[in-house]
């Protein structure tokens, strides 16, 4: 696992990085390699101040690579979660999976879904289950990739756990890749990726957009 910090973007507010997979977004356990510390490292390395302020205002599953903004600073971690909590924060993804979609326009997808702690598992529920929370996302086929998996890309409007994940693989699209709501066969990652995100700079108000870049052998896109 490369240990190298790939930034897409820096300033005294905010920094944009990608996530490899197999990392965690933040503190991890024992000596595990993660997010938050390599840009703890980075951010000493850079300015020689110990203890750093950095702030994890969205994750991504560990599984999951994909690009992810960081607060450097109090007022730019506040700005940063209203837009999330206000559906404001713009998150895209590719995901390739199995089955046969078809569709090139965008469907959305509204259901309910049930984290089952235990399991750490998500599963769509009724909504008249008194945990279920409400899940919508867009998505739809953009292409094949060079192994004849078809290719979607994803609009999130909600943050659920495992989301995109259990929403896929219920309307028969499961993931390559993932063993929890699909087979696992066909890859040796989930393969997923949180490819653009598009939101407000959290202190000048400027509008922000980025787009990580992606394996097109793997995802069938530049």
């Amino acid at each position: 696992m490369s240990k190298e910090l790939k930034i897409y973007y820096e300033d005294k507010d905010i920094i944009v990085v990608h996530k490899p997979a197999f990392v965690s977004s933040q503190g991890a356990r024992g000596s595990e390699i993660d997010m938050e510390s390599m840009i703890r490292n980075h951010l000493y390395m850079t300015d020689k101040k110990a203890n750093p302020y950095v702030a994890v205002v969205h994750r991504l599953d560990k599984p999951v690579e994909g690009i992810m903004v960081y607060a450097k600073s109090k007022k730019a971690a506040a700005g940063l979660s209203t837009q999330i909590q206000s559906h404001s924060f713009k998150k895209s993804y590719v995901a390739v999976v199995g089955g046969n979609p078809d569709n090139k326009e965008y469907i959305r997808i509204e259901n309910y879904l049930v984290k089952d702690g235990a399991k750490n598992m998500s599963f769509v529920a009724d909504k008249s289950h008194k945990e279920a929370k409400k899940a919508i996302l867009e998505y739809k086929y953009i292409g094949e990739n060079k192994d004849g998996y078809k290719v979607l890309k994803i609009k999130l409007h909600t943050g659920r756990h495992h989301q995109i994940r259990v929403t896929l693989s219920n309307l028969g699209y499961p993931i390559v890749g993932d063993s929890k709501y699909g087979d696992g066969a066909g890859a040796g990652k989930l393969m997923l990726c949180a490819c653009e995100i598009e939101f407000k700079h959290p202190v000048s108000g400027k509008a922000m957009a980025f787009h990580c870049d992606i394996n097109s052998d793997i995802y069938g896109v530049e």
